[in-house]
């Protein structure tokens, strides 16, 4: 009797431990099909995006989420309040992005606001949306440009720019405060 109790228990339990081992074995990987790019991993079939990347399979980068054209205003320490537009663009790196449209001040027999159309680099902190403007020139050579700004939620843009005219520097620097909206 003992035995046949020992060989049932034994039974019972080869029954239920392979039955375990059959269940688990037909769980099926939910990243079999999942292709994740520019270094994203698969986890439980949701591809979780390196720094800088987003979107279901990590294809799209981040600052291209920004791209397009922001109407607002601005602010310039010698004209006066503008209405502006701003177009972002995505750049050629990660965190690169183009700023176009930036308002400046030239004095002709009195200050006039005219727009740069030249493609001005900036990057952003992909942490916090922080832009940083480094100090460059324009297309033309004449006009630097130096500033920073933030990337704000609902489609919001702020920028601090200052520009010098590098060849007149006539009225010394002038500091642009423009918010805009996308």
């Amino acid at each position: 009797m003992k035995n046949l109790k020992t060989l049932s228990l034994a039974a019972i339990l080869l029954v239920c431990s392979t039955s375990i081992i059959y269940l688990n074995s037909c769980k099926k990987d939910a990243c079999k099909n999942v292709s994740c790019k520019n270094g994203g991993t698969c986890t439980d079939g949701t591809c979780n995006c390196t720094t800088g990347y987003t979107g279901t399979d990590c294809s799209t980068t981040l600052v291209s989420t920004f791209a397009g054209t922001y109407h607002g205003s601005n602010y310039e320490n010698y004209a006066g309040s503008t209405t502006q537009s701003v177009t972002v663009a995505a750049g050629s790196s990660v965190n690169q992005i183009t700023l176009t449209g930036l308002g400046i001040v030239s004095y002709n027999f009195g200050y006039t606001v005219a727009y740069n159309e030249t493609a001005i680099n900036a990057y952003v902190d992909l942490n916090t949306k922080a832009i940083t403007i480094p100090q460059q020139l324009d297309a033309s050579g004449t006009v630097s440009f130096s500033g920073t700004g933030a990337l704000l939620a609902n489609n919001k843009i702020t920028l601090y720019y200052n520009t010098v005219n590098e060849v007149t520097s006539t009225g010394g620097a002038t500091y642009v405060t423009f918010t805009g909206t996308k």
